[in-house]
């Protein structure tokens, strides 16, 4: 892989995410509100830029295609966990979330194993997938600012309580089915490769011996 296809703007703006992602999700539960808010957006506002700078500036690279995601899942998994260590997300959704993640994560080696040509191509996240990722970061970003909405705006207290119920419902359907859909993929990727295996031809010199063997 060429040096210039990997120290790129893209792929700078998505390694400072997946650097600061843990020691970002880590804090977030323990500082204001409002500077939880600042981190998330500037943090989603980062990973809208270094996707349109890759388009842009025409510098997609696959090493880009692993970190951006990967960003992504650090940043989630690590603010599921400290939400979920101090009460504020239910343990069973966390569960739910992580676990989804790391059956991705194990999944993708599998594959890489049973076939190293794909494994050196772009990853290409579903739709699904995407969509997931926002909702995660959506009802994440929700929690962290609930204590700020609700004291700032008291009359909106039930409605925002009512909101993130429907918002973990919402999430925990859109993380059971993308992480379903991926293993659907997964198998017929596993399929196809089975389909595609060149069926074991005996040489002209095997035949020949069986022929002449009582």
């Amino acid at each position: 892989m060429p040096f210039s296809n990997i120290f790129t703007i893209p792929n700078v703006l998505s390694t400072a995410r997946l650097v600061s992602a843990p020691f970002l999700a880590h804090r977030l539960p323990h500082c204001s509100p409002q500077k939880a808010m600042c981190a998330i957006s500037v943090f989603g506002v980062t990973d809208w830029l270094d996707g349109y700078l890759a388009r842009k500036l025409h510098q997609k690279s696959i090493l880009g295609s692993y970190l951006d995601p990967l960003a992504d899942k650090v940043f989630v998994g690590s603010l599921t966990f400290a939400l979920a260590a101090r009460k504020m997300l239910p343990t069973p959704l966390a569960c739910i979330i992580i676990g989804r993640d790391a059956l991705l994560a194990g999944g993708s080696i599998v594959m890489g194993i049973s076939n190293p040509e794909k494994g050196r191509k772009s990853v290409k996240p579903s739709q699904l997938s995407k969509w997931n990722t926002a909702c995660q970061i959506g009802l994440l970003a929700s929690i962290v600012g609930e204590r700020w909405m609700t004291k700032a705006f008291p009359t909106t207290t039930p409605f925002v309580k009512r909101g993130l119920i429907v918002g973990k419902f919402i999430v925990t359907a859109t993380t059971l089915s993308s992480g379903l859909h991926y293993v659907w993929s997964a198998w017929q990727e596993l399929n196809k490769q089975q389909t595609a295996q060149p069926p074991v031809q005996c040489s002209q010199e095997g035949m020949e011996k069986r022929e002449g063997m009582p």
